[in-house]
């Protein structure tokens, strides 16, 4: 059996039981970073014919790998979501604090009143 194929049935494993509704943090982010880097080059280094076994393994890989995308888009959505939040908040408080301040580009007030 190709040490390869198994150690990174393991990474793909791990990565997916710490990604599985995990909240969104800096460390997570950087352990997904860490995680495709290794990802990378143990994929490098696996190379056919494969028996069975290895076979069984990959294609449990590329499963965990669809469920790992849809992990990762779910934390940044969350990040995104987060973000727009954020810009509202931002807005709303110098509204609050400067309600004055939004004027028209050229000094000009227009009636809505017909």
């Amino acid at each position: 059996m190709n040490s390869n194929v198994f150690s990174l049935y393991n990474e793909t494993k791990n990565m997916y039981a710490a990604l599985k509704d995990a909240p969104e943090s800096d460390g997570l982010i950087s352990s997904v970073t860490a995680f495709t880097e290794k990802r990378e080059e143990m994929l490098a280094g696996i190379k056919p014919p494969f028996s069975e076994e290895e076979k069984t393994l990959l294609q449990q890989v590329a499963a965990m790998d669809r469920l790992i995308t849809g992990e990762v888009k779910r934390i940044q959505d969350g990040i995104r979501n987060e973000i727009k939040t954020l810009k509202k908040k931002r807005i709303y408080h110098n509204t609050y604090f400067n309600p004055y301040h939004q004027t028209t580009s050229d000094g000009r007030y227009y009636d809505k009143r017909k």
